[in-house]
Parts: C-alpha cells; structure tokens; sequence
C-alpha cells in the first residue's frame, strides 16, 4: 500500500513537470518568433521599400488585394512588444513553478532550473520596452534613455526609414548593435535558458542518467 501510494506521488509530480515542460516550452518558442519577427522587421525597413510612406495625401481608398504595409507591421511591431512582456512573464512563472515542485519533491536537477531562472529573468529585464516607459518630461526624447532589445514602430520609422545622414564608425557600431546585435544577444539567452531547463527537467523526469563525466551539471551542482 505505502508502495502504491509513493508510486502515485511519483506520477503525480512527473506530470506536473510534464505540465510545466510544455508551457516553458511554447513560451520560448512564441519569444523566438517574436525576435525573429522584430529582425524581419528592421530588414524589411531597411532594405526594401515596403514601408514607405507617400507624403501627397490621398483620399481614394487602397486598391482590393493591395496591402497597406505600413500599418500591418505597425500592428505587427505592437504586438511583438506586448506579447514579448506577456509570455516572458508567463515563462518566468513557469520556471518559479517547475523550481517549487523539485524542491519539493527533493528532484535533481534543480539547479540547473535555477540557473534558468536567472537567465529568464535577464532576458525579460532586456527585452522590456523600457523606451516606452522612461520617457518623461525631464528625460526628455526617448533616444536618451537605454531601449529594450525590442524596439519601437517610431523608431523604425526614425531610424530606419527615414533618409539618414552618413553615419561613421560609433554611430554605425551603435546602429547595428541596436538593431541587430541585441535581438541575437536575445535569442542566445533563449536558447540558454532551453537548455539549462531542458537538461534539468530530463534528469528530474529520469530520461537522463547522472554521469560522472557531466560537466555542465557538475558544475551547476557545485555552485
């Protein structure tokens, strides 16, 4: 009976992680889109004329079966930057949930989950929009404050679209770190997070066995 029983609790938290595996991973993939998303963006703006705008007013209505570019990734950037927020807190909640279950259940593993959960949260902290939120009246325009990885419509339009004058060698390093370089920093910080979590829960789950030769989670265990 008490067997019976130690078996149920096993079972029972295997399912939970299994639960949580999933939801960690549909939020890592619906991040990684939204960062692939956001460089679609900056190459479409940069290096084809879809998001141009006409300057002569017009009054006719846009012909059937024309898109009007501008206002779909207008729409597009919007919603990259909501759901960035929203799943990266669903993520972080997530990680929170599978660290309390293998603490209680006293599973291995669990600290590479952690190591995780820190990565997580500084993706989170990088992709934060915080353009749109530290601009005050004694800030002043949003260019003086440190942007998230994800960036503005306005910015887009500013930056990109718009004709700009010769940049030299700070101000092209600072253009393509911006715009480029940080999304990548992103999604490497995706992916360690996949797969310090990944390798945690499988040796929770016992789909990995603990070898002597496992670096990455002796490691971890050491620390």
């Amino acid at each position: 009976m008490q067997q019976d029983r130690m078996v149920s609790v096993a079972a029972d938290y295997a399912d939970a992680l299994l639960v949580a595996r999933r939801v960690k991973r549909t939020m890592l993939l619906l991040l990684a889109l939204i960062l692939v998303i956001q460089v679609a963006i900056f190459s479409v703006a940069r290096w084809m004329d879809l998001l141009q705008v006409n300057a002569a007013p017009t009054s006719q209505p846009a012909a059937l079966g024309v898109a009007n570019w501008p206002d779909i990734f207008h729409y597009l950037s919007a919603a990259s930057m909501f759901g960035a927020v929203l799943f990266g807190i669903v993520l972080l909640a997530t990680l929170a949930l599978t660290i309390h279950i293998m603490l209680v259940g006293r599973l291995i593993g669990v600290a590479l989950v952690v190591r995780a959960f820190v990565l997580a949260v500084l993706l989170l902290v990088l992709m934060f929009p915080w353009q749109t939120l530290l601009v005050t009246q004694s800030l002043g325009h949003s260019d003086f404050v440190p942007p998230g990885v994800l960036y503005t419509w306005r910015e887009i339009q500013e930056r990109v679209v718009a004709p700009q004058p010769e940049m030299n060698l700070n101000t092209a390093i600072l253009f393509w770190a911006r715009f480029l370089g940080m999304p990548i920093v992103a999604m490497v910080i995706l992916l360690l997070v996949q797969k310090r979590s990944g390798h945690g829960l499988k040796l929770a789950l016992g789909e990995e066995e603990i070898l002597p030769t496992s670096e990455d989670y002796a490691v971890a265990a050491g620390r």
